[in-house]
């Protein structure tokens, strides 16, 4: 059984248009043995790159049970990355924000998530917040999975550039 995590990046990535390219990049490991197998790998910036011809959108997907995210939630290296990232052009940098036990998901731009931690002392991101400054993903709930509209998604993420 997955947990909510991992069901909400099966369901998102399964929601991808069959002419839209989506890549999970894989989970970094690392262990630690006091010895000669020790081994590190780097962390990844986001979970998935997403090709949708002229952009390439960096997406790290988060999903909460309550009304907000907390920010140590998303790694500095997640953060930095995204925003080095989006500093070129046809690539958008963002968190997607799945707020379960709401049933409402949002896109949020790397760069208004670091606007709002450099003005809040908060520490977590709030779903008021993320409605306002973010891009709603129409949702359609089933018993236990979720299908999210991708393509307008884009849309409307392009349109607000």
């Amino acid at each position: 059984m997955q947990n909510n995590g991992k069901r909400f990046e099966t369901n998102f990535k399964n929601s991808v248009p069959k002419d839209t390219y989506i890549y999970r990049l894989k989970d970094g490991s690392a262990s630690w043995d006091k010895g000669t197998r020790t081994r590190f790998q780097a962390k990844n910036i986001c979970d998935f790159i997403l090709y949708k011809k002229p952009y390439l959108f960096l997406l790290e997907l988060k999903s909460t049970k309550g009304k907000n995210l907390p920010n140590s939630n998303v790694k500095t290296n997640q953060l930095e990355g995204l925003l080095e990232a989006s500093k070129y052009d046809g690539i958008i940098c963002g968190i997607v924000i799945e707020f379960s036990e709401q049933n409402a998901t949002y896109f949020i731009e790397i760069s208004q998530y670091k606007r709002f931690l450099k003005n809040t002392s908060r520490k977590s991101l709030p779903l008021d917040y993320v409605a306002k400054n973010g891009v709603k993903i129409d949702t359609e709930k089933m018993r236990v999975n979720s299908k999210f509209d991708i393509e307008k998604m884009i849309k409307d993420i392009v349109g607000n550039k």
